[in-house]
């Protein structure tokens, strides 16, 4: 396909570790009925390497702000495993893949107004995830992946700022979408799923802005020729996720 227009940013973008180290936790309006409370990092990190975008381009901070770290907290670390969406203050988009073994989780958390994960800047926000809705015909073992999308509902609202911003559907159609070059080298890879792919519109001369075309679903290895990554198509879903995301 011409993906000359096509932007492949996911969670791989950022000067990427897998895990932070949390020795020491802000915080603020802890429940003890439900043992929520939304967190920020104060000090110290664990580093572990993980891949980026194969052949991706370094980006800077703030360029793509809708992007979302979710991670999975275990003791007294945060561990990356999957890439988000802000969709509203409330509201992150990942696929069903990245969440159906975590539906019962209490301790997975979206990250936002993340560039380093080795080196938080200030302008990073935790929300804790308190609910996970996987489209209801998501198959987990069907012959192809349509209807890879979820909505997760936060438990505080993210502050919008420079580095926070929520992401832009356009309204277009078919559930999935490739993208990438037939001679490969380009690709999303381990960690990827649930991340944006996103092109640049511009409505009539005005304004330009990232729209959302589809959520990282599943790829055949990692840049391999002939297999293209797959996507679920955003679009397809406007309905569905302006539904659910006012719950």
């Amino acid at each position: 396909m011409n993906s000359l227009n096509v932007l492949i940013i996911l969670l791989s973008h950022f000067c990427s570790v897998q895990s932070w180290k949390l020795p020491e936790l802000i915080r603020e309006n802890e429940t003890k009925n439900n043992k929520t409370f939304e967190t920020r990092l104060k000090s110290d990190r664990g580093v572990k390497q993980s891949l980026r975008i194969i052949h991706g381009d370094v980006s800077n901070p703030g360029d793509y702000p809708f992007v979302v770290s979710l991670m999975q907290q275990e003791y007294d670390e945060m561990k990356h495993f999957c890439a988000g969406v802000i969709y509203n203050e409330y509201t992150v988009i990942t696929s069903a893949s990245c969440i159906e073994n975590r539906l019962e989780s209490d301790n997975v958390w979206a990250l936002a107004g993340v560039f380093d994960l080795e080196n938080p800047s200030g302008s990073e926000m935790y929300s804790k995830v308190i609910s996970f809705k996987p489209h209801g015909s998501y198959k987990r073992y069907a012959d192809n992946l349509d209807y890879d999308v979820a909505i997760l509902k936060l438990s505080h609202a993210l502050l919008f700022s420079d580095f926070i911003q929520p992401i832009f559907i356009p309204a277009i159609t078919d559930k999935m979408i490739c993208a990438g070059y037939l001679r490969g080298g380009v690709d999303t890879c381990r960690g990827d799923g649930g991340g944006p792919l996103v092109t640049i519109g511009c409505h009539g001369g005005a304004y330009c802005n990232y729209e959302l075309l589809g959520i990282a679903s599943y790829t055949s290895g990692c840049g391999r020729p002939n297999r293209p990554g797959v996507y679920t198509k955003m679009n397809t879903f406007v309905e569905w996720l302006s539904y659910y995301s006012t719950d």
